[in-house]
């Protein structure tokens, strides 16, 4: 489900397989043994010598080499019979590491840790799923669905927040960047250059593509908006280019898109990860 590189080594979580898998070189892969079953898709990040696994569920473990494992108990319980990061009932799925901590997002809330074993949770203001998390070193930017806050407590439109420190959170005003209601972001990157935020519509009926960029996290730009085709929900990029798991893809970092031709296939979801553990 997701993948990470750190202290000279990929490390990659497979949910289907309750398993972590390890490679030097992204070729030859070793399967390594866990002390306990992780429930549900995994998150993979790294960061301060330290790499961090967290299921969806709300179980996570902490390895200095992504080889040898150890099993985190968290302080509350939820309803899937496992423990939540720090104290988080709404179950953090998506991590990154940013202004020296470790940041999660879940629902309208975020977590944050310096070493992955205690964490602060702190509500954001949103109240609905914050569904990825991206950081260039000093700004973190977590992106979800529509939700009520300040800026759209009627026009339903995608949520984005940032922060310069992971403690305090601000919600950017996202009613300019979309002309249709029920839209929600599903993916963020950091391209080394800009933020790239991409998703669309929630439903069948309001299907289309959402894609807006950001040089600071705080003031964004809308790219595609359209109600059709369907939402992009995985993103990755390398120099200038960036791909989509819809085959929407960019070659000047991110400000024009284009469709290319080939079918849209788990595959290319794969190549998107991988991509996003390159960078």
């Amino acid at each position: 489900n997701d993948v990470a590189w750190g202290n000279n080594i990929f490390v990659m979580g497979s949910g289907a397989t309750q398993a972590v898998w390890t490679s030097p070189n992204g070729v030859t892969w070793t399967k390594r043994t866990l002390p306990t079953t992780l429930n549900g898709q995994y998150s993979v990040s790294y960061g301060n010598s330290t790499f961090l696994i967290a299921s969806y569920q709300g179980f996570y473990m902490t390895s200095p080499d992504g080889i040898t494992w150890t099993y985190r108990n968290a302080t509350s319980t939820n309803g899937y019979g496992g423990t939540s990061i720090g104290g988080n009932s709404s179950l953090p799925k998506m991590f990154c590491f940013g202004a020296s901590k470790f940041i999660g997002c879940g629902l309208g809330s975020v977590v944050s840790s310096v070493d992955a074993i205690s964490w602060n949770s702190l509500n954001t203001g949103s109240v609905n799923n914050l569904n990825s998390v991206a950081s260039n070193g000093n700004v973190t930017v977590a992106v979800g669905e529509y939700s009520f806050n300040q800026f759209n407590p009627k026009t339903l439109k995608p949520t984005i927040l940032s922060s310069a420190d992971g403690n305090s959170w601000n919600h950017s005003n996202t009613n300019g960047l979309t002309a249709y209601s029920l839209s929600k972001f599903y993916d963020v990157i950091w391209t080394g250059t800009r933020f790239i935020a991409a998703g669309g519509g929630v439903n069948q009926s309001t299907s289309g593509v959402l894609i807006a960029t950001s040089t600071d996290g705080v003031n964004w730009s809308t790219q595609v908006d359209t109600n059709t085709n369907y939402y992009v929900s995985k993103l990755a990029s390398i120099g200038n280019t960036v791909i989509s798991d819809m085959n929407l893809n960019s070659f000047d970092g991110g400000l024009t898109w284009a469709y290319q031709t080939g079918d849209n296939s788990y595959g290319m979801n794969i190549a998107t990860k991988i991509g996003r553990a390159h960078v």
